[in-house]
């Protein structure tokens, strides 16, 4: 079941961490459990074992139709092991949904900041769909009924491009004020008016270089809006 079979007469100190992790799942699961505890099982592991073993856990659990509370303060981790995600903050619960609704539309501030996200901007939406901030004015597709007037504005960091595209409507202009390498992408910090925002960027082309003044351009679906 947990890929140990040949391992019975292994002492624990010559199991690596994986293998140890293995064997303490497959004694939780023994006795046939409805609900399981999961308390940051993966957390002293290296990313490249903890990523192979979350997707052996979940195949696991799947099959056998077990429930388990996966408790982790790694974003990237909850998402590739849950069908359902709780954030919780200071023993309050801020948003219970699926890992791509939470990613999409996060409730809050608070769940907005524990999925990394930088770019959150306080401002006001007027009757024409407009955003009123330090960055200007920005249009706003379809907002939510429910948003009040005061409000803040998410910018998720892989919504820009350097090119206009057709679904790219919204346009900012600042001065890129840091660049750093990824593997698989650049994060680039650009100043607006004072305002930081960070965006990611694919490795190729180059990006602009560290006091370049630069457009670039927004998806609608980059800019959420949200409540606090």
């Amino acid at each position: 079941l947990v890929g140990l079979r040949g391992f019975e007469d292994r002492k624990i100190d010559e199991l690596s961490g994986g293998e140890r992790q293995r064997v303490a799942l497959a004694r939780s699961l023994a006795p046939g459990p409805q609900l399981l505890l999961l308390d940051e099982p993966l957390g002293s592991l290296d990313r490249i074992l903890r990523d192979r073993l979350a997707g052996e856990i979940r195949t696991i659990l799947k099959n056998l139709g077990v429930t388990a509370v996966f408790v982790t303060h790694d974003q990237a981790e909850a998402f590739s092991v849950a069908d359902k995600v709780a954030i919780l903050d200071n023993g309050i619960l801020q948003q219970f949904d699926t890992p791509e609704n939470l990613y999409r539309v996060p409730q809050n501030s608070t769940v907005a900041r524990f999925l990394g996200f930088h770019n959150l901007i306080e401002g006001c939406l007027d009757g024409d769909a407009l955003f009123h901030s330090a960055l200007g004015k920005l249009p706003i597709d379809h907002p939510d009924e429910t948003i009040r007037e005061k409000t803040t504005l998410l910018i998720r960091p892989e919504g820009a491009a350097l090119d206009r595209q057709t679904n790219h409507r919204v346009h900012l202009a600042g001065i890129v004020s840091d660049c750093r390498f990824q593997g698989a992408s650049y994060m680039l910090t650009l100043t607006v008016n004072t305002i930081q925002l960070v965006f990611d960027f694919p490795i190729d082309p180059v990006p602009p270089q560290v006091g370049q003044q630069i457009d670039i351009h927004l998806c609608s679906s980059a800019l959420v809006l949200i409540n606090d």
